[in-house]
């Protein structure tokens, strides 16, 4: 009696607990994986790349050749003065001279001898008129001088800029600098032979211990963007910075700039008789960009076409040709986009197939709403380090609790679809290692799956695919009799 009595609590118990697995609720969730290639635009040469052909035994022509299409190269044939703002709503412009030099007050056309020494200029009190102080004499030396000024010390010297550059630089230039006042502020612009201009552009733009080849290219494509970016009639042509290219102290010139220069002396590349805007950039990822993809600009011109640049990881030494995987999930994702209270349930990612960048997204919440963002404020929102890249979700969905060898379905989906197989179903016990449970996932046209399971014991499961990795689900797994050791404990 008292045995048939267990047997039917043992009975009961094990009804109630395969019920309570049956009815145990789904479990799912998504994670989104963001991988992606290069730094900046991606437009005309890459700096790593042009040292990865060069690696590879490529003259600089023959790079320059590469990634700008339809040109040809050749000396500029003229002499010019480049003017570069470097900086501008300062207070003061100071600066150090170790030679004699002359102050020309343009808007009279007087010119004033100095002494060397350290020296400021700074806007007067009258409107329109600047004055010199002279920092060891503790004086002003001119005043009442009608701007602009003119700083210009003999054609052997340089003058040493303390005032830093919009890019943080301070040192030695070569050539004159023109103050340009504005209300109570200055803006200084650097006057310079364009060839003194480019000694001081290769070196910030690229290392001069790189490879002769990669660096010569650069001094060609820097001579060419800056020729044919001049602005005649605006009050300087170029900025110290990104905005143009960064340009440098001679303290930060080397061997292999000051080769590059000379050895290109004069050369610029022309498409059609005209000198190219050479864009540069520096690293493509592998595949070059063109400005209507990048900028949406209304110009595509034939000599910046997309190519491939298979030696942009420069041997490993390019930090960025690969970046390293981040992950967000389906909230943070949202937010990252402005939606603090939403979840993203799935992304698509709208590609320009010839240079391979971004060119929107979409995205699709769990409340049944969507948005679309362009890539420049994907750009933004994810602190990209260019448009080249991808957005992957991979959802996995499965119950909590199963009753041991009942079946099951685990579900889930992979958007963007991978244009051939490549998902895999994984599995493992406890903390052991990950085994495949189904070697490729069959997915729908919309990414969807469905697998059937029967398990005894308690699992996780895992999606993956290249570059990404879904989240792991676990499963308990609940026996369906209950073992004879346990009906004893209950005696």
């Amino acid at each position: 009696m008292a045995g048939g009595m267990v047997r039917r609590f043992c009975t009961l118990i094990t009804a109630v607990v395969a019920a309570a697995a049956l009815a145990a609720p789904a479990q799912g969730a998504t994670l989104f994986t963001q991988f992606g290639h290069g730094w900046g635009h991606g437009i005309g040469m890459s700096q790593w790349g042009a040292l990865g052909y060069a690696q590879h035994g490529w003259g600089y022509a023959a790079i320059l050749d590469h990634y700008y299409a339809n040109v040809t190269l050749g000396p500029l044939g003229t002499t010019v003065t480049q003017r570069v703002l470097m900086n501008s709503g300062v207070a003061s412009m100071r600066f150090n001279s170790t030679a004699a030099f002359d102050v020309i007050a343009e808007g009279d056309g007087t010119t004033h001898g100095l002494p060397p020494g350290d020296y400021r200029i700074e806007a007067g009190t009258t409107p329109g008129m600047q004055r010199v102080w002279s920092v060891s004499g503790n004086a002003y030396v001119l005043s009442g001088l009608p701007g602009p000024l003119r700083v210009v010390p003999p054609v052997s010297s340089a003058i040493r800029l303390d005032t830093a550059t919009s890019q943080g630089y301070t040192g030695h230039y070569r050539g004159s600098f023109r103050t340009l006042r504005n209300g109570s502020t200055l803006s200084i612009v650097n006057l310079v032979w364009l060839e003194g201009y480019i000694r001081g552009i290769v070196p910030c733009e690229v290392s001069s211990t790189w490879l002769s080849a990669a660096v010569r290219a650069q001094a060609v494509a820097a001579r060419s963007y800056a020729y044919a970016t001049r602005n005649p009639s605006g009050q300087w042509d170029a900025y110290a910075d990104t905005r143009s290219q960064v340009y440098c102290p001679m303290e930060r010139e080397g061997a292999g700039s000051e080769d590059a220069v000379q050895v290109t002396a004069g050369q610029v590349l022309r498409n059609g008789g005209s000198v190219i805007t050479a864009f540069f950039s520096s690293s493509s990822g592998g595949r070059t960009s063109t400005p209507v993809v990048s900028w949406g600009s209304a110009s595509n011109p034939p000599y910046l076409q997309p190519v491939s640049d298979p030696y942009d990881a420069a041997g490993g030494l390019n930090p960025n040709h690969n970046w390293p995987v981040k992950t967000y999930t389906a909230s943070v994702l949202a937010q990252r986009f402005g939606y603090p209270n939403g979840n993203v349930s799935w992304v698509d990612n709208h590609v320009d197939v010839p240079t391979q960048r971004i060119t929107s997204l979409d995205l699709h919440f769990l409340n049944g709403t969507q948005t679309t963002r362009t890539s420049g404020q994907a750009f933004t929102a994810l602190a990209l380090k260019s448009t080249y890249f991808r957005l992957l979700g991979l959802t996995l969905n499965a119950p909590s609790r199963v009753t041991s060898g009942a079946l099951f379905h685990i579900t889930g989906r992979v958007w963007p679809k991978p244009l051939s197989g490549g998902v895999r179903l994984q599995y493992r016990f406890g903390t052991g290692a990950w085994q495949y449970a189904v070697a490729s996932v069959n997915l729908g046209a919309d990414g969807r799956f469905s697998i059937a399971r029967r398990q005894s014991r308690d699992i996780s499961f895992r999606l993956v695919r290249l570059h990404a990795v879904s989240p792991v689900i676990h499963v308990d797994v609940i026996g369906a009799s209950m073992p004879v050791s346990a009906a004893a404990r209950l005696r």
